[in-house]
């Protein structure tokens, strides 16, 4: 990507600053306990060309930094340093088949069973905490600062449990809610991402608190094959919105611009450029904690107990089954070994290599004997065999089931049975 030409000619033009998130990190739904982070900091800080000597390099646990930009003081927060599991531990980072759609559905279970409802788990971590509350110090106390823009990486206001979100740490949340109060700048703004949707977010009926939340320039949450869910999920958690169309499932970007009377316009647009959302935020008193939506993510008892639980049990499930499966037994022979021992009049299903090497030559020492007591040369047997037998072996590795048993009628008629004898050596 810094060597991608676009990419390279915009920063020549344009600073770019900005913040990981999980894929950036490492690991799909990652936290702190990712192996590697100082060298994998060190990486994102070469991509955005971070001075070798500035404070972020030195001494710090994580992406965070601020930045002042005329009257704007800009924050970004680092949500996966620091991060701990969540309650239940996510499972979006494992390599298997729709990992991330049962990371989605277990944090939806536990929301909506109302489990780890006064769950402790740390987002920022100690430093990095006090670190941010210099920085909302820092805006309050200088008064050519009127706009405060605190960016996270996961979404803070929204109600939806199926995403990563601060909702799911509700300590972090309210502490961090605690801070937002204590803001005294004229606008506070929050900028999120990851979700692969478009939305307006806020807490309070006023317009003076929002939260912007773009996410999938490159895709949407609708691409996947399961994404036909994605426009009923949004439809039905809009609690968060003040009003519940204000997101879009397009490819998207956010625009923040500072009018003529000193407020902030903005909007998500299209890979157009075209205009999806767009608000206005007007200076005023806040109440953040007073007016906040209640921390449930669902109403209803079909939300908040039915359906979770039924989701649930489908979770558990595959687990519940395995336990009752035998332990996995020796290793069995290859698909060819096992057609071959078929031809022997054998069962190699189930059998271990051993076992199946031990039948094959229990049969072959008894057609043996019986060839011998029925005064069989069986060395000029094998001279006449040589040619069917490449024949014989080859098919055998390359047929059906169906297939073999046919083969096995016109090998017996072609050079007789004791082509069997003779494969039952080849195996051996």
């Amino acid at each position: 990507m810094a060597e991608y030409p676009p990419y390279t000619s915009l920063i020549s033009k344009t600073p770019a600053h900005g913040v990981w998130d999980d894929h950036d990190y490492g690991k799909n739904d990652a936290g702190k306990h990712l192996p590697e982070k100082a060298s994998r900091l060190e990486s994102f800080l070469d991509f955005l060309q971070v001075d070798p000597a500035s404070p972020r390099r030195q001494s710090r646990s994580g992406a965070y930094h601020s930045l002042r930009v005329g009257r704007f003081s800009i924050i970004f927060l680092d949500t996966r340093y620091n991060r701990d599991n969540h309650f239940v531990p996510s499972v979006g980072g494992f390599k298997f088949p729709f990992a991330a759609v049962f990371a989605a559905l277990s944090r939806f279970c536990v929301a909506g069973l109302k489990l780890g409802q006064d769950f402790a788990g740390e987002v920022l971590g100690a430093e990095q905490w006090d670190w941010f509350a210099e920085q909302i110090e820092f805006a309050n106390n200088d008064e050519s600062i009127e706009h405060t823009i605190i960016v996270s990486s996961i979404q803070i206001l929204t109600q939806n449990p199926f995403v990563e979100s601060w909702g799911h740490f509700p300590r972090e949340k309210e502490k961090l809610l605690r801070y937002l109060q204590a803001s005294k700048t004229k606008h506070l703004l929050l900028l999120s991402g990851d979700v692969h949707h478009a939305e307006f977010s806020t807490t309070i009926n006023s317009n003076n608190l929002l939260e912007i939340t773009s996410s999938g320039m490159t895709h949407t949450c609708t691409e996947p094959f399961y994404g036909f869910v994605c426009e009923g999920m949004l439809k039905s958690f809009a609690a968060n919105r003040f009003e519940p169309q204000s997101y879009s499932t397009k490819k998207n970007f956010g625009l923040i611009e500072e009018t003529a009377d000193n407020n902030l316009a903005v909007s998500i647009r299209d890979i157009h450029g075209k205009r999806l959302l767009s608000s206005s935020i007007v200076g005023s008193g806040r109440d953040i904690l007073g007016a906040q939506e209640p921390d449930v993510f669902f109403s209803g008892f079909l939300f908040q107990f039915l359906l979770p639980l039924f989701l649930c049990t489908l979770l558990l499930l595959p687990l519940l089954l395995s336990k009752k499966r035998s332990k996995p037994g020796p290793k069995t022979l290859p698909r060819e070994g096992r057609k071959s021992l078929r031809l022997q009049g054998l069962d190699p299903e189930g059998e271990s290599e051993e076992e199946c090497a031990a039948r094959a030559l229990e049969m072959r020492l008894r057609v043996t004997n019986d060839l011998t007591k029925a005064g069989i040369d069986l060395t000029e047997m094998e001279t006449q065999l040589k040619s069917a037998l490449p024949h014989c072996m080859m098919q055998i590795r390359t047929m059906s089931e169906k297939a073999l048993n046919t083969r096995i009628n016109r090998i017996e008629k072609a050079a007789g049975k004791f082509c069997i004898v003779k494969m039952a050596e080849e195996n051996m």
